[in-house]
């Protein structure tokens, strides 16, 4: 799969691969009358997390995305209607938002412009 693909969960989840975290996806059902499906990553905790696993969501929470933004990425700007966020190494991405561009940018910059697709189970 494409990382200027990625989003939601399977965005979350190759940033917290990239960043060495154990983690998982689960699926939920959202809307008791629709019952769609969503999905959620989790992260194992760490020593700051109270021993509990915690949702990791970096592409849409500006309190897990920020930090990562001041970590890895020298520049962001708006590019013809997108946000591009470029890392410290050079590495490029385009998103919706800052932060998934950003995310996008950390996950093309460790693992390459493609990754698996994620398991359906």
């Amino acid at each position: 799969m494409k990382v200027s693909e990625l989003q939601g969960a399977r965005l979350d989840y190759y940033v917290a691969k990239a960043e060495g975290q154990k983690c998982k996806i689960d699926k939920v059902i959202a809307g008791l009358n629709h019952g769609q499906i969503a999905c959620q990553v989790w992260v194992e905790p760490t020593e700051n997390m109270h021993g509990y696993n915690v949702e990791y969501c970096p592409s849409s929470d500006w309190l897990q995305g920020g930090p990562l933004l001041d970590r890895e990425i020298r520049d962001m700007h708006c590019d013809g209607g997108k946000m591009k966020a470029t890392t410290h190494n050079g590495v490029p991405s385009w998103g919706a938002t800052y932060l998934e561009a950003a995310c996008r940018a950390i996950v093309a910059s460790k693992f390459g412009h493609e990754v698996p697709d994620l398991p359906e189970e």
